[in-house]
């Protein structure tokens, strides 16, 4: 049965699926809104030997897998993340697997294979899963988009669909960047695209800002993209100005308060000393 997608579910929920080792799980989504992140965290807490694939469409099944290498008197197999992982029950990340190889692409239906199917014969060895081996698998696109073959998709559970940051994720950043930035991907054309003004654009403002002048570091946040560039430049400002606004009518607020705490002092002596006793 083919797998079924979740979208934008809670991060709690997030890692409560990752955390089942029963659940085979793939995250697609933009980039930067925390898919690896939350793999790594999960297999953290699982106390997990993790390992992670990177994918490039010239990758071979001996960078995952294992390949023998010369040594001082004979060559000597070195296994790759994918034999580790196997071997000591690990979670093995399968980051951006949509861009694998088409030599990956069938090594992955072993991979995402569980019990004897997951058995890898690889240059005179045989590779097993041991218990609590757990694969999940990240990608940025839809899960159907036609970069992965059918069976690969039929060996997940599910897919959980993430089109933006979480609120944890989007705590590292300044109140006013954090708040432009959840509205950046609530604006986005494309949810699965992204916005043009991402997570990790408003993460390198927050950085730039301390150090250089703020057009400069607007500029380069933006990738010098200057049209980019002068619109965040524009919501900036006019933020700046509100919060101006907002802190004026505070203090206003404040005297005023204050006012009429002295002319209260000043009618009832008597009761204001009965209170402070």
């Amino acid at each position: 049965m083919p797998s079924e997608a979740l979208k934008n579910p809670s991060w709690s929920d997030v890692l409560k699926i990752l955390t089942d080792p029963s659940i085979q799980v793939g995250l697609a989504g933009p980039p930067g809104v925390g898919k690896t992140s939350a793999c790594f965290w999960a297999g953290t807490k699982l106390k997990k030997n993790i390992k992670k694939v990177q994918f490039h469409n010239e990758m071979s099944p001996a960078e995952v897998l294992g390949m023998y290498v010369p040594g001082e008197k004979k060559t000597k197999l070195i296994k790759g993340p994918a034999a580790v992982a196997y071997e000591t029950g690990g979670m093995l990340i399968l980051d951006e697997v949509d861009q694998a190889s088409g030599p990956m692409k069938t090594c992955l239906y072993a991979l995402l294979d569980r019990g004897p199917g997951g058995n890898i014969d690889w240059l005179g060895h045989r590779f097993a899963q041991e218990p609590g081996y757990q694969p999940v698998a990240t990608m940025n696109g839809w899960p159907r988009d036609g970069s992965l073959p059918e069976p690969v998709l039929d060996r997940f559970d599910c897919w959980l669909i993430i089109t933006r940051p979480s609120e944890q994720q989007l705590k590292l950043l300044d109140p006013d960047l954090r708040e432009l930035c959840r509205r950046s991907y609530e604006a986005a054309k494309d949810s699965m695209q992204g916005p043009d003004l991402t997570f990790r654009m408003f993460q390198g403002l927050q950085k730039l800002r301390k150090r250089v002048d703020i057009e400069q570091a607007v500029l380069a946040a933006c990738y010098g993209d200057k049209t980019l560039a002068h619109s965040l430049l524009e919501v900036l400002s006019l933020q700046e100005s509100d919060d101006e606004e907002e802190e004026e009518e505070e203090e206003e607020e404040e005297g005023e308060s204050d006012d009429d705490d002295v002319e209260e002092d000043e009618s009832n002596p008597e009761e204001d000393d009965d209170e402070e006793w």
